[in-house]
């Protein structure tokens, strides 16, 4: 298993730059990358000016297909390589927010998997990459401005093999950081690796909340058959109170309020159900209970409500759990064992209000 944090070497491969002075015509240039190495390698087009600074993406094509048309005159045509595992590193301009991904698109905007901007990905790159860009475009420059017919190269191969802590990096030399959650969107097809947990795609900008707590969920139930009912109802509601307030935070982040309404939400957990319910069905038109019925509400909230005994009670009953699930099966201090059949419908009806709290969570942020 791969460390996280761990620096990912430049994939390598070769740039060439071409100049062409055609007699009685204009001087010209064409960029082409070529790799042979036994890494996993790809490429973005960027579009700069004459400077470097990246002006827009390029959509490249097959043999022969030309490229979209440049943002404004007398762009350079730039090429920036993955990383050894293919991905490329993103900088969100507005949160400062590192991750890697397969790269940004020319046809759609890229979004931050932390604070969710949303624009085109020449707007992602990392500080290593702007001074690549740099370094690639005082080279053509140079190349255009010296040179009537000939060919210069930069060599990532050479740089990359002879990286060691003692030889000082060329300035347009980049390597990438492998984060900690790495997966596949199931929206888009798309891969992500971010700092924690959830966040949403970069590709598709779909929050991976619903996706994570399906994957805690098939976990959980493995242990039906051969551990604790109890200790897995404990695990089912504290994977739907984790995923929960990611998406409160979420909604705290993206939505103006008040500072006392942003700090309330802020310390609420989801283990009592009834007045977190309540607040995003009026505040946010989040309804956790659509489609679900009065029994199994009630069910719900008994199940939640049974957590807290079990984790601070030793499985006793208290008042505090006869208050809040109104629960009249059960007198005080009798202790409760779980069912296998009750553990089973619970998890599947935290995966119904998953769905929803996703749902209502996507329809906010939908474009009109």
């Amino acid at each position: 298993m791969k460390k996280e944090f761990q620096e990912i070497g430049h994939c390598g491969g070769k740039f060439k730059v071409e100049v062409k002075t055609p007699p009685n015509q204009k001087r010209s240039y064409s960029l082409s990358w070529s790799s042979s190495n036994p890494y996993p390698a790809s490429i973005v087009g960027i579009y700069t000016d004459q400077s470097g600074y990246p002006m827009g993406m390029i959509q490249l094509g097959g043999i022969g297909t030309p490229f979209n048309p440049p943002p404004a005159p007398n762009c350079l045509t730039i090429f920036i390589a993955s990383d050894r595992e293919g991905l490329f590193g993103h900088e969100c301009p507005r949160c400062q927010g590192y991750w890697r991904s397969s790269g940004p698109s020319a046809v759609s905007d890229t979004c931050c998997p932390y604070c969710r901007l949303t624009v085109g990905g020449e707007n992602f790159l990392t500080s290593a990459q702007r001074i690549y860009l740099h370094g690639c475009s005082e080279m053509i420059t140079n190349a255009i401005a010296s040179l009537d017919n000939g060919i210069e190269y930069i060599s990532m191969d050479e740089i990359a093999d002879s990286v060691t802590k003692e030889i000082k990096l060329p300035k347009f030399y980049y390597t990438q950081e492998s984060q900690q959650k790495k997966y596949t969107c199931k929206n888009c097809n798309s891969f992500n690796d971010i700092l924690g947990k959830y966040g949403f795609c970069s590709s598709c900008g779909r929050y991976n909340g619903l996706q994570e707590l399906q994957i805690d969920l098939e976990r959980i139930k493995l242990k039906i058959s051969s551990g604790s009912h109890e200790d897995t109802l404990r695990d089912a509601v504290s994977a739907f109170d984790s995923v929960a307030k990611s998406y409160l935070l979420k909604l705290v982040q993206q939505i103006p309020m008040t500072k006392r309404r942003r700090n309330d939400f802020l310390k609420r957990r989801f283990h009592n159900l009834k007045i977190n319910e309540k607040d995003l069905k009026e505040i946010f038109d989040i309804r956790l209970f659509e489609k679900v019925s009065d029994k199994d509400i009630s069910f719900i909230h008994k199940m939640f409500a049974r957590r807290h005994i079990h984790e601070h009670n030793g499985g006793e009953v208290d008042q505090k759990y006869i208050d809040e699930s109104s629960d009249t099966s059960v007198r005080l201090k009798q202790k409760i064992n779980e069912t296998k059949e009750d553990i089973i419908r619970i998890i599947e009806l935290i995966q119904t209000i998953g769905q929803n709290l996703d749902k209502g969570f996507n329809l906010i942020f939908e474009k009109p």
